[in-house]
């Protein structure tokens, strides 16, 4: 009896668990995703709108070069098992363009929604895939959509459900090229091939389908072989004769190839000729994305050339909704009996019944455009095909207060018995990549981190520094490693777009460059002048460091900033680790500068000094950041607050903080906060901008030839536009001078990850 109500208790919950899977699977996933054996992940950095885009098609690009895709565990010929989803597992709209095994496949996918945080998910090596439709890409308002990639076919196809296919007349397979192979996306089709300006392709359109709905958008990406300055060469034209048409783009001869529009409205073809702002035609021998689009209801026309709007204006005249006679559309010319044939190649046709947007329109052109529109990697969250892994706990992080996208400092060696440092368990001969290659750190969550690699030993010790996008009094994050394909990293992202600069200093003294962590790219260059002054790759209190010699040495390292980049900001926080020889540290009577935005002779916007020549000799040797507002008054902030110096012989972290918007000014020591002074209206406003062609942020010395050149070392130099706070501050020392405090390690372990795993089919 016990034994029954055993079996039936069991089979009740197995069907309550097998119900609860079936309905978990059913929300959130139209598709069982497991039957794939190969996955990648995509997102899309390279899309610079502002406002999501919905049902948008994007380009994708494969190739062998991606990581974990391999065109030998596709399991249906031609790309037919490749399949797309977005963040909820659904299902989405895709169409090979281009099947190459031997190089780059092309592939649209439609995604629900683009902007910056859009991510979707590819997937492949499945015999039995779910079905996608092709046409299903091109919906949201397209009308026709023309790859014309079928190289030496007549017929050119319509990949929207319209299906209306240019065709190559008989007659003019000699005047048309349809099998260029470097198109802007795979193959095009070139026009005047016979020289005699005639031929093109055609469709019929009794419907009007291709005339819009008074809304239109018009686009082709063109390659002009030449220009001819005699003639209207027409790229595309709804056009039956001379006395009708609805609209026609053509290569204007009176403005040197540049592309314009005609319009026409009613019956009574009252043209509207749009000629265009822009007097320099696109080039010779290069692709061009050109966009037209027409607002039905305002009458207003807008030209895009590369996806920059150029122009919008208003036709004038009579109202009336576009030309409907049920003409053809002819590409790469007006009629193909005409002698107006467009000399070069086209390709990308498509014709929208909806006017895009400014940065649909952008969006489109830099999808075929950019190859870095779209980014590829393997699955953020798939740790367990590391090899091994351990984790690191931030002990030292504030207890009051959350950073947010903190750099933290990792160090990485073997464990060494005697002086009970390193990673116990951790091994470098376990990482598959030079240089920490395969090296990942994940959140709590599993979410990949930004890293850099600033320093790899594989006989010491390593050093990275890792961005944590929440940074408390206890945090954790874990390290992974052991994966001879890890998706890769981009190490500039460590650093956000509130770092100006970030300098570590680690080249060795054959560098003449210093370059910048960021993704400014602002890299220090060292003095042709003078360059035995300085000697790179001395030790630092990170990796390597900057030793000016001091003395009468005159050399220096600086970056070259007409621009003012680097200044004119409303807060500023200015950073670096110094190392003070006792050389003349208070004998010498003039300033010896750390940092300073240089410009001529006499004028600053910033810079940071250490003080000489003071009348109380205890003085000397101080720092203090001076700075000039945007009409030129000069302001100090006494950096080592109560006249404190720094200690000789010993790295020292000095900073100072200054807030335009609020008058507060703050510096710093090794971490502890050493002056305050309170909101104060002279100390408001913006830092000077210096805008001159000699403009330079100088390193170790006032400028080039100087005599008051920096008497020690220089390491970790950042510079932020913002106006970081007392916490900040005080971890960033913490995780540099105090890193065996701040941070804990656990034992490296092999990554094996155990428990019950239940698939539902």
């Amino acid at each position: 009896m016990k034994n029954t109500k055993t079996h039936k208790m069991m089979y009740t919950l197995c069907m309550a668990f097998a119900a609860l899977f079936a309905e978990f699977a059913t929300a959130h996933a139209d598709v069982d995703w497991t039957q794939f054996e190969c996955s990648f992940n995509i997102n899309f950095p390279g899309y610079r709108g502002s406002s999501s885009l919905t049902d948008f098609p994007v380009l994708v690009r494969l190739s062998a070069d991606i990581n974990d895709f391999k065109y030998s565990k596709c399991r249906v010929e031609n790309g037919g098992d490749l399949r797309f989803a977005d963040a909820d597992g659904n299902l989405l709209a895709s169409e090979v363009d281009t099947w190459n095994e031997n190089g780059t496949s092309l592939v649209w996918v439609k995604v629900p929604t683009l902007d910056k945080d859009t991510a979707i998910k590819a997937y492949y090596g499945c015999a039995t895939p779910p079905a996608v439709t092709a046409s299903d890409v091109w919906t949201n308002g397209y009308a026709g959509v023309w790859h014309l990639g079928a190289a030496n076919n007549t017929t050119q196809k319509d990949s929207t459900t319209n299906r209306l296919d240019f065709v190559c007349a008989d007659g003019d397979v000699s005047r048309v090229d349809l099998a260029v192979s470097s198109g802007a996306v795979g193959g095009a089709v070139g026009f005047n091939r016979g020289g005699d300006k005639k031929g093109g392709l055609s469709v019929g359109d009794s419907s009007d389908v291709l005339a819009g709905s008074d809304d239109l958008t018009l686009e082709a990406w063109i390659y002009p072989t030449q220009i001819d300055t005699v003639d209207n060469r027409f790229i595309l034209a709804k056009r039956a004769s001379s006395a009708n048409a609805t609209y026609y783009v053509y290569a204007n001869n009176g403005r040197e190839g540049t592309p314009t529009i005609a319009v026409s409205r009613g019956s009574d073809d009252s043209n509207a000729t749009y000629p265009g702002a822009k007097t320099d035609p696109p080039p010779v021998n290069s692709w061009t994305h050109v966009a037209f689009t027409r607002v039905g209801a305002t009458k207003s026309i807008t030209e895009y050339l590369d996806g920059t709007n150029l122009i919008s204006m208003t036709q004038t005249g009579t109202a009336g909704s576009l030309y409907r006679g049920g003409h053809s559309v002819v590409l790469g010319n007006d009629k193909t009996t005409s002698a107006s044939c467009f000399p070069g190649n086209i390709d990308e046709v498509r014709i929208s019944s909806v006017a895009r947007s400014a940065e649909w329109v952008q969006a489109t052109r830099d999808s075929i455009a950019d190859e870095g529109f779209a980014a590829y990697g393997v699955d953020d969250n798939d740790w367990e095909k590391y090899s091994h892994k351990f984790s690191v706990t931030f002990r030292g992080g504030p207890e009051n207060t959350a950073l947010a996208n903190f750099p933290v400092l990792v160090k990485i060696a073997e464990y060494d018995e005697n002086a009970g440092t390193g990673i116990q368990g951790f091994s470098y001969d376990d990482c598959l990549k030079s240089n920490g290659g395969d090296l990942r750190f994940a959140d709590e969550n599993g979410a990949l981190l930004d890293s850099e690699v600033e320093v790899w030993d594989p006989h010491g010790e390593s050093l990275v520094w890792v961005k944590v996008p929440t940074l408390t009094k206890g945090t954790k994050i874990t390290g992974y490693y052991g994966w001879l394909i890890a998706p890769p990293l981009d190490p500039t992202h460590v650093w956000d777009e509130n770092y100006v600069g970030v300098w570590h200093m680690d080249e060795n003294n054959e560098a003449t460059l210093l370059a910048d962590s960021t993704a400014n790219a602002r890299s220090f260059v060292r003095s042709k002048n003078y360059p035995n002054g300085m000697t790179n790759g001395v030790s630092g209190v990170v990796g390597s460091s900057i030793k000016f010699n001091g003395g009468d040495s005159k050399g220096q390292y600086a970056i070259p900033d007409p621009a003012g980049n680097l200044d004119g900001f409303y807060a500023i926080t200015v950073e670096a680790w110094t190392w003070q020889d006792d050389h003349n540290a208070t004998e010498n009577s003039k300033t010896r500068y750390v940092l300073r935005k240089y410009d001529g002779a006499s004028t600053a916007a910033w810079f940071l000094a250490e003080i000489g020549g003071k009348t109380q000799p205890s003085d000397n040797g101080k720092y203090s950041f001076q700075f000039y507002n945007s009409s030129g008054t000069w302001k100090e902030i006494a950096i080592n607050g109560a006249w404190t110096k720094p200690s000789r012989a010993d790295w020292n972290h000095s900073v100072s903080v200054w807030d335009g918007n609020t008058g507060v000014r703050n510096s710093y020591l090794n971490g502890s906060q050493l002056s305050s002074y309170s909101a104060d209206d002279a100390y408001k406003g913006q830092l000077r901008s210096v805008t001159t062609s000699n403009a330079m942020l100088n390193l170790g010395n006032d400028w080039d030839g100087g005599t008051k050149q920096f008497p020690g070392k220089i390491d970790e130099v950042r510079i932020s536009k913002v106006a970081r706070s007392a916490e900040w501050i005080k971890a960033t020392y913490d995780t540099i001078k105090d890193n065996a405090t701040f941070t804990a390690y656990s034992n490296a372990r092999e990554n094996k990850k155990l428990g019950l795993h239940i698939i539902v089919r």
